[in-house]
C-alpha cells in the first residue's frame, strides 16, 4: 500500500507510524511524507523511522516543489490530509475569537469551525486540484478540521475523487458507554447519526435489551446529572463536544478562566519533540510521542490503514460521506458521518437497524443544513452565504451578532497561509 501524509512534518505523525509498526498481518507500506517546514518534516523523517525499524515500512520524504508533490502522489492507494492550513496561530484564532460574541470557541464546529474551514478551502483545493490528475483513483481521507464541513466542501467540487472524513470520537463514546456498565464493547449493537463531532449513539442494546437507562443512571451516580438529563431526553448518547450546544454557560465559563489555550500548549509540546526527533535516539523519540495522546490514530485512522493493509481489523469506522438516501428526511448529497467496517478488503456501511427519535432527528438536521450553506458559502467565497448559514447555526441566539462573526473570519489573516498539520 502506497500511503501519501499530507502534513506529515506534525509532530503527532510518528505517533501513527508507531501504531503501524505494531500491527501484525500488514502488507508493505510505502510511507511519502509531506510538510510545509523542510527542517520539521526531516526530523519527523528521522524519528518515524527509528519506530519503524524492523517493520515493513519504507519512510520517504517529499521534497519541495510541485513536481515533486506530484510524484510523491503517482500511485497512491490512500492519502491522509491532517494538514494545518495556518498553523497553532489558525487554530488560537478559532478556539478564542467566538467567546467574545458568547459562543464557544472550537476548531471544529460553531463559528471556529466556519473560521478554520475558510482558511483551509483554497490551499486543499489546490491539494486536491493535483489529486484528480496524479491519483483521481486513491482514497483520501480527511482528518484536517473541519472534518465534516471540508468534506461536504469537496464532494461539491470534486464528486468524482473518493474523499471520506474520518474521527474516533463516535468509537470512543461507544467504549465509554461499555466500560460504564462493564460490558465488552464488541457485545453492544448500535446504531449512530451524526455530523462530524456532533452525533449520537441510539438504539444501544445487549442481547437484545436496552442499556440506556443504565448509562443514564450511572453518569448520574458521576455527579454528571445534566448528561443523564440529555440520554434520558434524546434517548441515545452524544458524543463529547454535546456540551458546547446543551452545556454551554459552563464550557464558556471554562473557557474563560483559561489563562493557557490548546494552541499554545500544544506549540510548547511541539518544540521539545522536535528537539528529540532531530537528535534522540529511539527510546527518547518514544518517550516525547507518548506525552501527546493520539486517539485519533489509535481509534480511528490507524485501524483503518491497517485494514486498507491487509490487517484482520473488527471495530467500526466513522466516517463522513453523502449519505446516499440511507436516513429518510435528508438528502443523498447531504454529508453524514456513519459506522463502516472493512469486510474481505471492502469497506461497507453498517446497516441502519432504527430510526433514531424526533429530538435526535432534528439535532442532526439543523447541523446538516448549517453544514451544505456554509460549504457552499466557503467553495463561492461569499461572504453574504457565511451570514446565511451562520443565521441558522443550532448554537446561534443573537442574529445581531452574525456580521461581527463574519467580518472576524473572512478579515482574519494567518500566515503564512500553507500546510502545517492536523493532528
Amino acid at each position: 500500500m502506497k500511503l501519501v501524509v499530507h502534513g506529515g512534518s506534525g509532530q503527532s505523525t510518528p505517533a501513527l507510524v508507531a501504531y503501524l509498526a505494531r500491527r501484525r498481518g500488514l502488507a508493505p507500506v510505502d510511507l511519502v511524507l509531506t510538510g510545509r517546514t523542510p527542517s520539521r518534516l526531516a526530523a519527523v523523517t528521522r524519528a518515524s523511522r527509528l519506530l519503524a525499524s524492523g517493520a515493513a515500512i519504507d519512510i520517504a520524504a517529499c521534497g519541495a516543489g510541485p513536481e515533486a508533490l506530484r510524484a510523491a502522489l503517482d500511485d497512491a492507494d490512500v492519502i491522509l490530509v491532517q494538514a494545518r492550513f495556518g498553523g497553532l496561530a489558525g487554530r488560537r484564532f478559532d478556539e478564542t475569537f467566538p467567546i467574545k460574541y458568547g459562543l464557544c470557541g472550537d476548531e471544529g464546529l460553531g463559528p471556529g469551525g466556519l473560521s478554520a474551514a475558510w482558511r483551509a478551502w483554497p490551499p486543499l483545493a489546490e491539494f486536491l486540484d493535483v489529486v484528480s490528475e496524479t491519483c483521481p483513483e486513491a482514497l483520501v481521507l480527511l482528518l484536517t478540521s473541519p472534518v465534516g464541513l471540508l468534506t461536504s466542501a469537496a464532494g461539491r467540487v470534486y464528486p468524482q475523487l473518493s474523499v471520506f472524513g474520518i474521527c474516533e470520537v463516535p468509537w470512543v463514546a461507544l467504549q465509554e458507554v461499555a466500560a460504564a456498565i462493564n460490558v465488552p464493547v464488541d457485545s453492544l449493537a448500535f446504531d449512530y447519526l451524526g455530523v462530524n463531532h456532533a452525533g449520537w449513539l441510539y438504539g444501544l442494546t445487549r442481547r437484545g435489551r436496552p442499556v440506556m437507562s443504565a448509562v443514564a443512571r450511572l453518569r448520574d451516580a458521576a455527579h454528571d446529572s445534566r448528561w443523564g438529563e440529555v440520554v434520558r431526553q434524546f434517548d441515545a448518547v452524544p458524543t463529547k463536544y454535546w456540551r458546547l450546544q446543551f452545556d454551554r454557560a459552563a464550557v464558556l465559563e471554562n473557557q474563560l478562566g483559561q489563562t493557557e489555550s490548546r494552541a499554545d500548549t500544544l506549540e510548547r509540546l511541539s518544540e521539545e519533540s522536535f528537539t528529540a526527533f532531530l537528535r534522540g535516539d529511539v527510546a527518547e523519540v518514544r518517550a516525547v510521542v507518548r506525552r501527546r495522546p493520539t486517539p485519533w490514530y489509535s481509534d480511528a485512522v490507524g485501524p483503518f490503514l491497517a485494514a486498507n493493509a491487509g490487517a484482520d481489523v473488527s471495530i467500526p469506522f466513522f466516517l463522513s460521506r453523502p449519505d446516499e438516501g440511507r436516513h429518510p428526511g435528508f438528502c443523498p448529497t447531504d454529508v453524514l458521518e456513519s459506522a463502516h467496517v472493512m469486510t474481505g478488503g471492502s469497506l461497507l456501511r453498517c446497516p441502519v437497524r432504527s430510526q433514531p427519535g424526533a429530538d435526535v432527528l432534528n439535532t442532526v438536521e439543523s447541523h446538516v443544513r448549517y453544514e451544505a450553506l456554509a460549504s457552499a458559502a466557503v467553495v463561492d467565497r461569499n461572504p453574504e452565504a457565511l451570514g446565511a448559514a451562520l443565521r441558522i447555526h443550532p448554537w446561534l441566539a443573537d442574529a445581531a451578532v452574525v456580521p461581527h462573526l463574519v467580518r472576524e473570519i473572512t478579515s482574519n489573516i494567518i500566515a503564512p497561509p500553507t500546510p502545517e498539520t492536523a493532528a
